[in-house]
């Protein structure tokens, strides 16, 4: 955590639900509420769970919904592979071992969708045709 707040990243300028953006396998959801900031990844269709009127827990947050802002399109085996991590059953479902992303990136379609994806270099301004969401339907892991 201390390494997201040295960068300024421990907080979302939004933290809003859209219907643009459902959570879909594969996407990446924001939890904030009570406790966050912390991300998810969403391994199947969370949708129903993760979207207006699904927080129904303790925490009276009536139609609350996460907010949902990216998709996983490369390394999606490696994200299976976390299912052989032994969990350990004193924290709830938290992994036995540490799990560290070493590199994520901002992709956008190509010129021609069909092509895959490019990378967005670091401090690029993304341009209003940049269209991050709702994603074409190109084959991932491209």
């Amino acid at each position: 955590y201390d390494h997201f707040h040295d960068k300024g990243l421990d907080k979302i300028s939004y933290q809003e639900y859209s219907d643009k953006f459902p959570h879909d396998q594969w996407t990446v959801g924001l939890a904030g509420r009570p406790g966050g900031p912390d991300f998810y990844i969403n391994k199947l269709d969370n949708t129903l769970i993760h979207g207006p009127g699904g927080q129904t827990n303790r925490h009276d947050l009536h139609n609350e919904a996460d907010p949902c802002f990216g998709k996983i399109v490369e390394g999606l085996e490696t994200l299976i592979d976390l299912d052989t991590i032994p969990v350990n059953e004193e924290r709830g479902t938290a992994l036995m071992y540490p799990v560290v992303i070493l590199a994520a990136h901002v992709v956008v379609p190509k010129e021609n969708p069909a092509d895959g994806w490019r990378v967005v270099d670091r401090g690029t301004k993304l341009k209003k045709d940049d269209d991050i969401m709702p994603l074409p339907e190109v084959p991932h892991g491209v």
